[in-house]
This record gives C-alpha cells, sequence and structure tokens, in this order.
C-alpha cells in the first residue's frame, strides 16, 4: 500500500516531503529534513502550560545542566561522572516501567540520603574503571586526570541535581526521605523545568565543542584545584 494511502491523504508521493527531500538522493537532504523536524518537534512544545511536558521522559534533560555545569568546571569536577550520575537514578523508574514492580516511578532513589549513597557507590565504581573510561572519553576529546576527589564531588552533584530538578516535577517525590512531602512541587512550572535544562544542553553542547574539539583545550593547569 502507498505511503500516502496508509496516511489516508493521497496516493501522489511527490506530495510527501520526506519522500521528495530523500529523492534528491542526497545524505544532506534526509539529515536536513531530520533535524527540521526535531526542531520543529520541540519549539512548538515549548511551553509551560503544554501538557505535551507531563509524558514526555525527563531523563535525557538532565544531560543538559550536567554538560554544562561540567564543561565550566572541568579543573575541578570529573566528566564523565557528572554525566554518568545525572542519569543513574533514573534507573529505579525504568524497572518499575518495564518489569511492572509496586511502587512509585521516583520512589526510594529519588531522594537526597540514597542519592549521597549511589554517588559513593559509583565513585568507587568509576575509580576502579578509571583507566577504560579515561581512554574511552579521549575519543571524543576530554583529557582528564582521574582523581578520587574530582570523581566524588561530581558524582554528589549529578545526583543531587537530578533530585533537585526532579523535585518540582513529581508529586510522588519525597526528596528529605525520612522526612515525607515535597515542598518543592509546583513552584516551578514543569515546561520551565524542561526549557532551562534544553538550553543549558544547547549551550553546554557549544561550549564542549569550543573548548574539546575546536581548541583542542586540555585541562587548565594554572587553576589551583581545591580538592587536591
Amino acid at each position: 500500500m502507498e505511503t500516502g494511502l496508509a496516511r489516508g491523504v493521497t496516493t501522489d508521493r511527490t506530495c510527501d516531503p520526506l519522500w521528495v527531500i530523500s529523492s534528491e538522493s542526497t545524505l544532506f537532504g534526509s539529515y536536513r529534513y531530520w533535524l527540521e523536524s526535531v526542531w520543529l518537534t520541540v519549539t512548538s512544545h515549548l511551553s509551560a502550560s503544554n501538557p505535551f511536558w507531563i509524558t514526555m521522559p525527563f531523563t535525557p534533560f538532565h544531560f543538559g545542566p550536567a554538560l554544562l555545569a561540567g564543561v565550566i568546571l572541568f579543573p575541578f569536577f570529573d566528566l564523565a561522572a557528572m554525566l554518568i550520575c545525572c542519569v543513574i537514578l533514573d534507573i529505579e523508574p525504568i524497572l518499575v516501567l518495564f518489569l511492572n514492580l509496586e511502587g512509585h516511578l521516583h520512589g526510594i532513589s529519588h531522594t537526597y540520603f540514597v542519592a549521597a549513597m549511589v554517588s559513593i557507590l559509583v565513585s568507587g565504581v568509576l575509580w576502579l574503571l578509571r583507566e577504560p573510561i579515561a581512554s574511552i572519553v579521549s575519543i571524543f576529546g576530554v583529557i582528564q586526570e582521574p582523581k578520587k576527589s574530582r570523581i566524588l564531588v561530581a558524582s554528589l552533584f549529578g545526583t543531587y541535581s537530578h533530585v533537585f530538578m526532579d523535585s518540582f516535577i513529581y508529586w510522588e517525590m519525597n526528596p528529605f526521605y525520612p522526612i515525607l512531602g515535597n515542598p518543592f512541587l509546583g513552584l516551578i512550572a514543569t515546561g520551565v523545568i524542561y526549557q532551562f535544562c534544553l538550553y543549558c544542553g544547547i549551550i553546554g553542547v557549544l561550549l564542549y565543542s569550543v573548548r574539546f574539539c575546536i581548541m583542542k583545550k586540555e585541562p587548565d593547569t594554572d587553576i589551583v584545584d581545591p580538592f587536591n
């Protein structure tokens, strides 16, 4: 069955913009169409009151603030630890969703107490795996000497920022457990949180590109590391 007929529109495939651009037989055409589609989808939903934000998975958006902070504070924070720990807490909602487990999506892992425990545990694992991790991140132009203090601080920042931002969105959270309740719920609109993370990600990518891809910049040797 023709694509157009399946859409209930027309069998004339020249009316399909994806087919028209792809028929140019250029990689650039298809790539351009994909970028434009993504951009239109995102910008059309950048409204603080749009219900789109209620169902949009928030996990990838945590990379935005983590990347921006990791690049700006590169001499002090371990970038790999920051990016891993900013999303690792969402293992809980993933398990609840896909294994049909009992409990809330954002339960005990989304508390500052458990986040600290996870940070310490992950820091130990990352320290043990520091050499292969350093080899992997070097592929992306990131050359950083592994230090226990950098890894631990970055891990804490990643998990704590995750709990902090989620606390504005999810009613089931008890961030200060064992104290019950979420005093931050609704103080900032959900859409604003998404926009903040998105814009942080865009700026973070730009700064990363300049620092590591264009300038090939090494860690600042003239900055005193307070964690030494």
